[in-house]
């Protein structure tokens, strides 16, 4: 396995910043289907490490790129806080 190899440990907790250089979110859960990756669990509207609430975007809306020189996953989103904050929310499914 190569160190730029998409562990999951690499990509949950990655913060996600949008092409002004923003941070708007930060990548919670990743969902998959039989097919591989089907969406990324965000957390959006936080403050001081509490987190606001979830919303579910689909993998093609991140764009994860490896910075070799740093050794680091990048994640970027074409999207505003305030577009996220405004989308439905995502709640996980209760095991009751």
């Amino acid at each position: 396995m190569s160190t730029k190899d998409r562990l999951s440990s690499r990509i949950v907790g990655l913060e996600v910043r949008n092409t002004a250089d923003d941070a708007i979110a930060t990548i919670e859960d990743i969902a998959f289907n039989e097919n591989g990756i089907d969406g990324y669990i965000l957390s959006v509207g936080g403050f001081l490490g509490i987190a606001g609430r979830y919303v579910a975007v689909h993998s093609s809306s991140i764009d994860l790129t490896y910075d070799r020189a740093n050794n680091q996953w990048r994640a970027t989103m074409n999207a505003s806080a305030e577009q996220l904050k405004a989308a439905p929310e995502f709640k996980y499914p209760s095991n009751t």
